[in-house]
């Protein structure tokens, strides 16, 4: 399963920054994905800091409670990853919508 997405979609205007954001909407993949019954996931994200800071259980007192719920997240999946992708390399594509269809659904944004 892929759950993608993009900090733009959420309600950023309360986030401290986009490392903050970052956070949050893996937070909230992860309970999208637990919510629906999933064990064995990955997690991927372009925000290298992000995934070094979880990963690394460093300390960084601006983050801390991100962190913090990131790791109680993990903790509920019996095999969860999560991954660093650059960005050049994170365009969810569907092959099924014909080009006409993505002009017409960008249009409506």
């Amino acid at each position: 399963m892929a759950i993608a997405g993009s900090t733009q979609s959420l309600d950023t205007t309360r986030a401290q920054s986009p490392l903050h954001a970052e956070a949050e909407g893996i937070i909230w993949a992860m309970q999208e994905a637990r919510e629906r019954g999933f064990d064995d996931i990955m997690f991927v994200s372009d925000c290298q800091q992000l995934i070094n800071l979880a990963c690394k259980e460093e300390e960084w007192p601006s983050i801390a409670a991100e962190l913090d719920e990131i790791k109680l997240w993990r903790s509920k999946f019996n095999n969860v990853a999560l991954s660093f992708v650059p960005r050049s390399e994170t365009s969810v594509r569907t092959p099924w919508l014909k080009e006409d269809d993505h002009v017409r659904n960008d249009s409506r944004m």
